[in-house]
């Protein structure tokens, strides 16, 4: 091959590599909002494991996809109880459905958003997430549900919205749009 060939294939290889790593520095740093979750006694990085097991189990069994798209969840913790092995999270989830029309621009599909349940376990250091109830159309059924001291949280508030919606557009422009999102 051509010594020119070579410099340019190389060159593509490395941008192509800080690319992918500028996109993934912007993933990190995407806002993310302040959760009680991330307790000192439980170290960071099993923190980061199970704030992404929770996003996980509620993109897979509270996110809705009408249009056929993907979903991203992300949530407000308001707190947890222990008991042994047993872990019950309280949280404010919002999941977003996005998806490509047919001139094949980014759009926002099917929204959920409202207070959730997460019953889990911890077995051998790892969550095991085997239980939720949602609340989204039900908040009455949440008051009833969560403990008193998250009661004055459970009503719809727009900057933990904005919050929560900030940190799913990222994800999803990073995912979906070509060119590392916008």
């Amino acid at each position: 091959m051509d010594k020119k060939v070579i410099i340019i294939i190389i060159v593509l290889i490395i941008m192509l590599v800080a690319g992918f790593l500028i996109a993934q520095q912007r993933f990190d740093r995407t806002e993310r909002p302040i959760t009680e979750l991330e307790d000192e006694s439980e170290g960071q990085v099993a923190s980061s494991i199970r704030d992404r097991q929770i996003r996980d189990y509620l993109i897979d069994n509270c996110g809705q996809a009408d249009f056929q798209g993907r979903v991203y969840c992300d949530y407000e913790l308001f707190g947890r109880e222990e008991s042994n092995n047993l872990v019950t999270y309280y949280l404010w989830a919002l999941c977003q459905e996005y998806y490509f029309d047919q001139e094949s621009q980014l759009r926002k599909g099917t929204q959920l958003s409202g207070p959730v349940i997460i019953e889990a376990e911890i077995v051998d250091g790892n969550l095991v997430i085997w239980d939720h109830q949602l609340f989204f159309d039900d908040l009455e059924g949440a008051r009833n549900s969560f403990p008193e001291a998250y009661h004055e949280r459970l009503m719809p508030d727009q900057d933990r919205f904005s919050r929560l919606e900030r940190s799913i557009d990222n994800r999803a422009e990073v995912d979906l749009l070509p060119g590392l999102g916008k």
